[in-house]
């Protein structure tokens, strides 16, 4: 036991400060956690143990991922458990730092990391949407949703790799559904995430999903893209591009690119089976990156900036005559564009990259600041010029709320971006709450935005709820509920 402390606190000192916390060794997680049932279909993880948790003082619903390690035995060639033959000790600790480094809306997050006398305990968030498995095994997409999971992997995989890691697992099994609307997915199965200095040598993955260069055991990051490739065949397609029975003869198909043509192959559009090729190619394969840029992706984003705003023009809430009431509005709507230009640099937040690219569509000019009479134009050269009623004019001039007749990108952004997690709220709050008193204050706004009277706060919170600092529930409710609504 003594050498895996050594090698966790090892670990502990070198992850950079973030927002998970690696507690000591010996920290109990149910000081922190009720402990709740064993989650029904994770059969497929063969080295841990899945569990529901309640945090005891936020009462939010987790997850903790629990590896059995009390029957460690140190032998010549490392650490040998008789109970998990296959678990590597390195391996949880890989899982645990590249967790820590890793931030994304698209990733799973990692809250906290406890390691005792017989588990080493991993507190996730929990996806209650299932896995992508599960779905695909009752139906095959269109190519719509299969290119809505995509975008977001697509932008966890450069994340990924822009801070010098692979993935090296990914598969459909590894991606989870936030919700059961079943459109936000999280990436999951970081046990061989590792940084990709000089490449890597050693065979890891699901073989259905490897890249040739995987099998030849000489590859770089850019397996990922292959096996993204792969999940969006089997997406689109209904089954995997690569199968048999026979290890060494999937091998030979794979790096012969013989895929399977099947019907599903066949009724794909010839723009479709191209970007296929192009993620699926053994030797000109793009960048994480670079894939974002191809034609299909494109299109995509595009037709999907125009369904943003046109459930913008349908969806408006009217604002009640009610005076304190409609201050709230003001004052929530104020509150929800600081919380989103303070946790926009954390890379917490969902579809972050579709609203900046809607944005960049309407802003014609790049100077991050369109005239209200502008934007208005702008969006009649996406959507025909009769979509844009009364109604919807005077909802977009909800977005001026300096009322000097131009919108920000932060307003337009900060306004449009859906932020209900309560531990991302709770994440803003914190970051602003620098004493830890449990309030924020004007003083708290200027002293991060390193202003003067920031948006006149003091004055609207007095009107609203004669105080000048804000409760988290308070202020919870004013970023959620309190705001123009375009969902």
């Amino acid at each position: 036991m003594s050498f895996m402390q050594q090698k966790y606190n090892e670990m502990k000192r070198n992850i950079p400060k973030t927002s998970v916390i690696v507690y000591d060794y010996s920290k109990d997680i149910k000081e922190k956690y009720h402990i709740g049932s064993v989650i029904e279909g994770t059969c497929r993880s063969l080295l841990a143990q899945f569990r529901y948790c309640i945090h005891r003082e936020l009462d939010l619903k987790r997850v903790v991922k629990s590896y059995y390690i009390a029957d460690a035995q140190l032998t010549t060639t490392g650490l040998y458990f008789p109970s998990h033959p296959i678990q590597d000790f390195d391996l949880i600790l890989n899982e645990i730092k590249a967790l820590c480094e890793l931030s994304h809306p698209n990733i799973l997050r990692l809250y906290d990391v406890f390691f005792d006398g017989k588990f080493i305990h991993l507190v996730v968030e929990y996806c209650k949407g299932g896995e992508l498995f599960d779905l695909l095994a009752m139906e095959r997409l269109s190519l719509s949703d299969a290119m809505g999971i995509f975008i977001q992997l697509t932008e966890a995989i450069t994340h990924i790799h822009s801070r010098g890691y692979a993935h090296r697992g990914l598969c459909i099994e590894n991606v989870m559904f936030v919700n059961s609307d079943k459109k936000r997915v999280k990436l999951i199965g970081f046990n061989g995430c590792s940084k990709y200095l000089g490449g890597f040598k050693f065979r890891y993955g699901s073989p259905m999903y490897m890249a040739p260069e995987v099998f030849n055991e000489n590859y770089t990051e850019a397996c990922d893209v292959w096996s993204c490739g792969v999940i969006f065949f089997t997406m689109v397609v209904g089954h995997q591009p690569f199968q048999s029975s026979n290890f060494n003869d999937l091998r030979k198909k794979v790096v012969n690119n013989e895929m399977i043509k099947s019907n599903g192959w066949k009724s794909l559009d010839k723009e479709v089976k191209k970007f296929i090729r192009t993620l699926i190619s053994v030797k000109k394969r793009p960048t994480a990156d670079g894939i974002l840029k191809l034609p299909l992706v494109k299109k995509y984003l595009s037709q999907n900036s125009k369904a943003v705003i046109k459930r913008l023009m349908k969806s408006v809430k009217s604002i009640r005559t009610d005076m304190n009431f409609t201050q709230k509005i003001h004052l929530g709507n104020k509150l929800k564009i600081a919380m989103y230009k303070i946790l926009a640099p954390l890379n917490v937040l969902h579809d972050l990259y579709i609203l900046e690219s809607l944005w960049n569509e309407l802003d014609v000019n790049g100077q991050d600041v369109i005239l209200e009479s502008d934007l208005v134009q702008n969006i009649e050269t996406l959507l025909s010029k009769s979509e844009l009623s009364e109604k919807a004019y005077n909802m977009l001039k909800k977005f001026d709320l300096d009322c000097k007749g131009r919108i920000s990108k932060d307003e337009f952004i900060g306004l449009l971006i859906e932020i209900s997690d309560k531990y991302i709220i709770r994440q803003s709050f914190n970051t602003l709450d620098t004493d830890s008193d449990g309030f924020v204050s004007p003083s708290d706004y200027d002293s991060y935005f390193k202003c003067h009277d920031y948006e006149k706060l003091k004055t609207s919170l007095t009107e609203c709820f004669d105080r000048d600092k804000l409760d988290f529930e308070t202020y919870n409710l004013l970023v959620t509920r309190f705001v123009v609504s375009f969902s």
